[in-house]
């Protein structure tokens, strides 16, 4: 039943009041009293003045996170105006904004302006910092790149930087010089940037060999990659590519760089725009025996259908080659049944003839379930499920009987995360949970994003993970 309008207007105006009068005030004078508190995390899309942030700034926070914080419009100036230019001495900082104005004022807004104000504060004390930069909905000129300002500071603490651009917008190449210093001023261990950006892809080129970067990591399709920059910082020892690549440019440019050249590395992340990995490219990754984790995948990257079909021998015989191999992973691999079922359908289709074959003697899947009360779809599934994982389990055996002197730790393909553990002097395959699972929070954590561990997957390439249990 419906609410009259006028009591529905009542109530609205009485949470508003609550909220904007009571609950937001407590928050911010609390903060600053709470002398051991060294974490924020506030994720709220209700406009906020400058007491929100001024009670920040007062606070003993060191690690920050603003998700989708939205700055009353209103306040912008005033804000702008009384926040300090440096004082607020965080060590690592999430920041997302919609702090762009919809003025017809392009030039004054081209750039998010309070969430620069806001990193120019901690300047002296930022050690991570993680931007996602979000801007108006309607394009406008895009800046000319320039040289770096002499008048924004550099940052002497930052380690970890991770730039996140979910729009046209292009950063602001002043800040950039700073973030992004020449070699011989940087001190970034890590780095995870779009290079689509032409602004950070010149400048990436133009400083080369960055000696302090230990892990690099590229996301996002791009017209062209800053090969130079890539080249020139072989000392990585971590490197992930975060979209697909041409298997003639791996082939012929990429691997046999990375092969020759770098020799520190201990973690590769790579994607195929093919739909299989070319045992040519295989035998050049098999070359770079430091590799201590991979993480493989090729064929579409969205969507609900897979169409990798997987060749698991291609892949031991590369393996061989890596004896410090510890933690491998295959991500949108697939596998085909023998009810002729495409490649692409083979995680939706349940009633395959060995699913129909073990409804006879069904018990040893129904985990302690009546038969009685389970529906014959849901039957199909849950046998489709202990099926699969008995597929998945017997295959990572297999690399476990060919690799018996690789120190084998962590498993991943067919959507099973699995354990490599030694029981009884027998090293075997246990599954890590009790489900299929994308396992993509934990892979991006383990191949560079584990510095900085709020960043969002909802803003890694624009995509959310999909859930691997669910039917069609």
């Amino acid at each position: 039943m419906s609410l009259p309008l006028e009591q529905f207007r009542l109530r609205i105006l009485r949470a508003n009041s609550l909220y904007f009068d009571r609950y937001l005030p407590a928050i911010q004078r609390i903060l600053p009293s709470l002398p051991h508190l060294r974490r924020l995390e506030w994720r709220d899309r209700i406009e906020v003045d400058y007491g929100f942030f001024e009670s920040l700034i007062k606070s003993n926070i060191q690690t920050l996170k603003l998700f989708d914080i939205e700055p009353m419009r209103e306040y912008h100036m005033d804000m702008l105006k009384r926040l300090p230019t440096e004082s607020w001495r965080l060590r690592a900082l999430y920041l997302q904004l919609s702090d762009f104005s919809e003025d017809e004022e392009p030039v004054a807004h081209r750039y998010p302006p309070l969430s620069i104000s806001i990193i120019r504060a901690c300047v002296e004390t930022l050690e991570s910092l993680t931007w996602v930069v979000e801007g108006p909905t309607e394009s406008r000129d895009p800046p000319v790149p320039t040289d770096g300002d002499s008048t924004f500071p550099h940052f002497p603490k930052l380690r970890e930087l991770t730039l996140i651009r979910n729009t046209w917008l292009l950063y602001p190449p002043t800040i950039l010089h700073s973030l992004i210093p020449p070699s011989e001023e940087c001190s970034l261990r890590s780095l995870c940037i779009d290079p689509e950006d032409t602004v950070v892809s010149g400048l990436l080129d133009k400083r080369g060999k960055i000696p302090s970067l230990e892990r690099l990591e590229l996301y996002n399709t791009c017209p062209r990659l800053p090969m130079d920059f890539i080249l020139a910082n072989d000392q990585l020892s971590k490197l992930s590519f975060r979209f697909p690549l041409s298997s003639e440019f791996m082939r012929r440019k990429l691997l046999p760089a990375l092969s020759h050249s770098f020799t520190n590395l201990t973690s590769l992340h790579l994607t195929w725009d093919t739909d299989f990995i070319p045992r040519e490219d295989l035998e050049i990754i098999g070359t770079m025996n430091g590799l201590e984790q991979v993480w493989f995948s090729a064929g579409s990257q969205t969507g609900r259908y897979y169409d990798w079909l997987i060749d698991h021998q291609a892949m031991r015989e590369t393996f061989l080659h890596l004896p410090k191999l510890r933690k491998f992973a295959f991500s949108r691999d697939s596998y085909l049944s023998t009810s002729n079922t495409p490649v692409e359908r083979y995680y939706f289709e349940r009633y395959t003839v060995e699913v129909m074959r073990a409804t006879e003697d069904a018990d040893q899947f129904l985990q302690g379930r009546s038969r009685h009360n389970t529906s014959f779809p849901k039957l199909c599934k849950m046998i489709w499920e202990g099926l699969h994982r008995d597929r998945m389990l017997a295959e990572a055996q297999k690399y476990i009987e060919q690799l018996p002197n690789h120190p084998l730790e962590w498993i991943y393909f067919g959507q099973i995360p699995m354990d490599v553990k030694c029981v009884s002097g027998r090293k075997k395959a246990y599954p890590s949970f009790h489900k299929r699972d994308d396992c993509l929070t934990h892979l991006r954590k383990m191949f560079n994003w584990d510095t900085y561990d709020l960043v969002e997957s909802d803003y890694y390439l624009g995509q959310t993970g999909n859930d691997p249990g669910e039917d069609e």
